[in-house]
């Protein structure tokens, strides 16, 4: 019973978006596109 219980658990992943260094690209590709677009915005944030 433990190894069908490893096995699943071992079929778990998190979804990307919940990884600290991917939400960290994500916050700063989009500070670059706001900064490029709207830099009147960008800099009041």
């Amino acid at each position: 019973m433990a190894t069908l219980t490893a096995t699943a658990a071992a079929g778990v992943r998190k979804p990307c978006y919940s990884v600290l260094y991917i939400q960290v690209l994500i916050a700063v590709a989009l500070g670059i596109v706001i900064g490029h677009f709207a830099p009147d915005t960008g800099a009041n944030m």
